[in-house]
């Protein structure tokens, strides 16, 4: 089963009620190898998903599937609220539900933002931003093996996603309570937040043209009158960069390493018009596309302050790693 979740749609879903199950029944460290465990009538019930031509033989998309629509959402002991397009709702929870630990009423939070959205949300790629890491994890995931509480609910809502042919990407904001704190926590590789050296900025702009948007900042370190920032958070911010068309013309691109290899998928697909800054690292599987795109390319000059936090105040302390490398594609 597990060799089957990169081309099997919802594999790694169907097979978390076999893994709960067998961590219950069977003690590695305790019980001996010949120890017979008993199939629940439920187990039985879950495992016949995986008899059935029409689950097996689905498919999956070759790369990473792009949110059309973005669903914000909170919660607390009190209740809940989400924000989706013109549409905002909200609810307190009943009394069993809130005895539930806070990142289970994180979850439910998610269940009832997306029934309370439904209309909207039908045969759509929808992007769930959350300031819980659990929230983001299980979802993600297709659920976990660490809480029976989280698996139920996750299970509850992707049930209910593919019944309303919903493809559900969650992803972690930083509390707007705790903006600094997320910015200092986070590490170099995962930052927005990281600024390139202006001067170095501008003699960019004066080798290829000055960009339009750009695509990976916030309202600190913008570079461009226009910008999208993370899940689109911020004044002024556009949306996330990955909900937005690349087209509009030239645009500037420092995505935080993690977001590369999408990044490289997204140039392509929208045959966008860019300005690319990104490390030179051959091994990587982002590395041959991207040299096969690039029309031309230099190495940035390795300067002390050459990124930077905190509006100057920080500077990267690793650059000798990064060998980053600002790259020209044009692929309209």
């Amino acid at each position: 089963m597990a060799s089957t979740t990169a081309v099997v749609q919802h594999a790694r879903l169907r097979m978390r009620p076999l893994q709960s199950w067998y961590q219950d029944s069977f003690e590695p460290l305790v019980d001996p190898p010949s120890k017979l465990l008993l199939v629940t009538q439920e187990l039985v019930e879950q495992l016949a998903w995986w008899s059935l031509h029409s689950n097996l033989l689905v498919g999956c998309p070759f790369g990473p599937l792009q949110p059309s629509i973005q669903l914000t959402m909170d919660a607390n002991l009190s209740g809940w609220g989400v924000h989706c397009l013109n549409l905002t709702a909200n609810g307190h929870w009943t009394l069993p539900e809130a005895a539930l630990h806070i990142n289970a009423l994180e979850l439910l939070a998610v269940f009832k933002a997306l029934r309370a959205s439904e209309r909207l949300l039908s045969n759509k790629v929808v992007q769930v931003t959350s300031d819980n890491t659990t929230v983001v994890y299980y979802p993600n995931k297709q659920g976990g093996t660490h809480s029976r509480q989280l698996l139920h609910l996750t299970v509850q809502i992707w049930d209910w996603c593919c019944a309303h042919h919903i493809f559900l990407v969650a992803v972690h904001v930083a509390s707007v309570d705790n903006v600094l704190a997320d910015r200092l926590s986070s590490s170099p590789e995962t930052s927005h937040e990281w600024a390139l050296d202006q001067a170095v900025f501008s003699s960019i702009c004066q080798r290829w043209g000055i960009p339009c948007l750009d695509l990976f900042a916030s309202a600190v370190n913008a570079k461009c009158d226009r910008y999208c920032s993370r899940a689109g958070m911020g004044s002024h911010s556009e949306g996330d960069a990955f909900m937005v068309s690349w087209t509009t013309g030239l645009v500037y691109v420092f995505p935080p390493i993690p977001l590369i290899q999408k990044t490289v998928i997204k140039i392509h697909q929208d045959r966008a018009n860019v300005i690319f800054i990104a490390p030179w690292w051959p091994r990587q599987p982002w590395f041959a596309p991207l040299l096969q795109m690039a029309s031309d390319h230099f190495r940035l000059p390795s300067l002390p302050h050459l990124l930077s936090l905190h509006e100057g105040r920080t500077f990267h302390p690793d650059l000798d790693s990064l060998h980053l490398t600002a790259w020209r594609l044009d692929l309209r």
